[in-house]
């Protein structure tokens, strides 16, 4: 049996064409709908959501005026860090045989800069010059900057002057510096070396 014929003879029986009309027309609705909603278009891909920053890399940017300068010379030591943060300048002598802590020092204490702020050491009324004293060589300055107020080297292993010296070699500085910084996280420290010439 048709299925067509037994759906036309239902509808004729149950209340003539006008019935059937609305059968039909209702089924064509229905068959409408299934075609057009039934089968959901494709939908565009979600775009990957932004990709959120990651914590800012804390850095010290430190540099003199020029690479090769002249004994008896005075230096001036430009320092940026990424965020606020205590620096300290120490100055390794080219023949290794002296270091010096810079900065902080007697005419300059405070070593607390801000973050993205450009100083100079020794800033306009410091009151004080670092001089060049050689031996010619290549002199180095390491820049410290830290985001606690510590010692970077204990303060026994510090002479009590203006400018505090090392008491030992820079090798054993080096020593002490780097076991200091190892019981840091590596976030909260940065360093720069400069190195320039003397003649």
């Amino acid at each position: 049996m048709d299925v067509k014929r037994t759906f036309y003879s239902i509808a004729v029986k149950d209340g003539g064409v006008e019935m059937m009309k609305r059968t039909m027309l209702l089924c064509s609705i229905l068959i409408s709908a299934v075609v057009l909603f039934g089968c959901a278009a494709p939908q565009a891909p979600t775009p990957d959501p932004a990709p959120t920053p990651g914590p800012e890399t804390f850095t010290i940017e430190a540099r003199v005026q020029k690479e090769h300068f002249t004994i008896g010379e005075s230096a001036v030591v430009t320092v940026r860090t990424s965020k606020t943060s205590f620096v300290q300048l120490f100055s390794i002598s080219s023949d290794g045989g002296q270091v010096v802590r810079i900065f902080p020092n007697s005419f300059a204490s405070n070593s607390l800069l801000q973050g993205g702020q450009i100083y100079h050491i020794p800033a306009a009324g410091d009151g004080f010059e670092l001089q060049i004293n050689g031996p010619a060589g290549t002199e180095h300055i390491r820049a410290i900057a830290t985001l606690r107020n510590i010692e970077i080297v204990g303060p026994r292993q510090l002479t009590h002057e203006a400018f505090p010296r090392f008491r030992g070699s820079s090798g054993d500085f080096e020593d002490a510096l780097d076991h200091q910084l190892s019981q840091l996280s590596p976030d909260e420290w940065a360093e720069a070396d400069i190195t320039f010439r003397v003649e």
